[in-house]
């Protein structure tokens, strides 16, 4: 029982709840659907299950109890980090991060993965399985159900339909007889370049039938 808890829990934190919980928080930006996903998570989820699980109910002894413990502190390590330890690295557009600003957070981060890692192990080498199980099963038991949970909500207030949008190019380049504006929204820019002409108040003439400017701001 403890072999299919712990598994079952870490294979739906990290194949089933993260994706799903990504992709209810950001359904509105995203360009797919819940059906489009969801077949595929299960298909992953379940080979991974099946597969840890088979290595856990081969292993004896120490090996299998180390396997356990090693199995929930991971555990508990991907929910600390994906519930508390998200750090925001700002807006990651191409440029470079300064990482070195980030060195202590880096430090925090492993410290509190070895103590993940390590109270589980040092615990069920102290006090044997027999002991620790009912505490390891009750914990993963608990974080299935949180997160479970977690995930109907989300799912209920999933929109279930799409309004259905047309994109054409008809027209894409007309302009106005009378007068027009004209904004170019770029990804990246040389800022020198843009300041150098802002400051020579460049203009350059429309291409278009209907004529008029196009300034730099």
């Amino acid at each position: 029982m403890l072999v299919i808890s712990h598994h079952a829990d870490i294979i739906h934190h990290i194949c089933l709840f993260g994706p799903l919980d990504l992709f209810f928080n950001n359904y509105e930006e995203i360009w797919f659907h819940l059906q489009d996903i969801i077949g595929g998570l299960f298909l992953v989820a379940g080979i991974f299950f099946v597969l840890t699980t088979l290595v856990g109910t081969l292993l004896r002894g120490k090996l299998h109890d180390i396997y356990m413990a090693l199995m929930f502190g991971g555990l508990v390590g991907t929910y600390v980090q994906a519930s508390f330890m998200n750090k925001d690295y700002g807006l990651l557009n191409g440029t470079s991060v300064d990482w070195s600003a980030y060195t202590g957070y880096g430090v925090v981060n492993t410290v509190i993965w070895l103590v993940c890692i390590l109270v589980p192990l040092i615990a069920m080498l102290i006090w044997k399985e027999k002991k620790v199980r009912p505490v390891f099963l009750f914990l993963s038991c608990a974080l299935i159900l949180m997160q479970g949970a977690s995930l109907v909500v989300s799912y209920i207030n999933y929109p279930t339909t799409t309004e259905s949008v047309t994109l054409t190019n008809d027209k894409l380049f007309d302009l106005s007889k009378d007068e027009n504006t004209i904004i170019y929204l770029v990804d990246s820019m040389d800022g020198a370049w843009a300041a150098r002409n802002k400051n020579n108040g460049q203009t350059m003439k429309c291409t278009a039938e209907q004529g008029g400017n196009i300034s730099y701001f």
